[in-house]
């Protein structure tokens, strides 16, 4: 082999020996880059979180304290429904339109300004009635969002339908007093 290929082939293993070292370089380089970004996307995820934990912890006091003001609100509504239903006199007509109501069997009003529900056709002929059924809309109107807000799985989801449970229970017993069939 002659001087002049004897020089190229080390240069050639040099040249390789450089292509090498500057790969593992840009490998190196590469790797940590790949980590920087790794460890920018955990802070990133984290920091996510953290927002979104702060967000529901802020829902939550949020809801609770919406929960409690229309507590407060059911239970106002029930002791001034007791003090009406105390001093009403139900009428024969009213009596009829409880027990049909009961049955299933009281239709809507359809016609005139007066169109609406069946319950219409009670809460207008006796306040005690009329109170608890606002105050259940009212609970639906106020604390509906919750249970879309933070899940129905939630704590204050499933008191919020405890408290609108306990509205439709106390028009239902109203309309049952009414009816004749509980005192």
């Amino acid at each position: 082999m002659s001087v002049v290929e004897k020089a190229r082939t080390v240069l050639a293993k040099q040249g390789q020996a450089d292509a090498a070292k500057q790969a593992a370089e840009a490998a190196e380089v590469a790797e940590r880059e790949a980590k920087r970004a790794a460890e920018a996307a955990e802070r990133e995820a984290k920091r996510a979180e953290r927002e979104q934990a702060a967000e529901q912890r802020k829902a939550e006091l949020a809801a609770d304290a919406a929960i409690r003001r229309v507590g407060e609100d059911v239970q106002e509504a029930e002791g001034r429904a007791a003090r009406l239903a105390a001093e009403a006199v139900p009428t024969p007509e009213l009596r009829t339109y409880a027990r049909m109501w009961l049955r299933g069997q009281l239709g809507p009003i359809d016609v005139g300004e007066d169109a609406g529900p069946s319950e219409l056709r009670l809460t207008r002929r006796d306040p005690a009635a009329e109170v608890v059924l606002t105050c259940w809309e009212h609970v639906r109107r106020s604390l509906g969002w919750i249970p879309s807000e933070l899940g129905y799985e939630h704590d204050l989801a499933r008191a919020v339908d405890a408290v609108e449970c306990r509205c439709w229970r106390s028009f239902v017993y109203r309309v049952q007093q009414l009816a004749g069939e509980v005192d």
